[in-house]
């Protein structure tokens, strides 16, 4: 059977977002006169792009029982992605970057500023003992010379 393709796009895509659709369509093709090719369509592919992610989304088109022609529905089977675009290249791993995102933080990152704050809280922790035996020093009481008085 022959997917049909859909991407939703608004108004408010931002330009880099205009050639999506030029690369899903190169990615997922069905080759003209492919033996397992069918004449008919029963499921859809769905690109939205929200959030500068683009959400993949498989639906079956299921006709009523009636047979009624123009009555169908789209029911959800599957898979689900999420693509995050993080750079697009001219050409196959190499060339010059079409477009970067600036929001996308590596996982990298994102454990790195994770041990920072982890570190910080144990600094934090440190200085604290510190400041605690400085007090107990500063407000250490001092040893009374008649407490030993009636116990000898």
């Amino acid at each position: 059977p022959i997917p049909l393709c859909a991407l939703a796009v608004s108004a408010s895509i931002l330009s880099h977002t205009s050639g999506f659709s030029e690369i899903l369509q190169q990615i997922f093709p069905t080759p003209k006169s492919h033996p397992k090719s069918k004449p008919f369509i029963d499921h859809m592919l769905c690109f939205y792009v929200l959030d500068n992610k683009i959400w993949f989304r498989t639906y079956q088109i299921v006709w009523d029982a009636n047979g009624k022609k123009g009555e169908q529905s789209l029911v959800e089977i599957g898979p689900r992605c999420v693509l995050e675009v993080v750079k697009i290249f001219e050409g196959s791993f190499e060339g010059r970057t079409l477009y970067d995102n600036p929001d996308y933080v590596s996982p990298n990152m994102v454990r790195r500023m994770m041990k920072k704050e982890a570190a910080g809280k144990f600094v934090a922790r440190k200085m604290a003992k510190e400041g605690q035996e400085a007090r107990k020093e500063e407000y250490a009481v001092e040893a009374d010379p008649v407490e030993n008085v009636f116990r000898e």
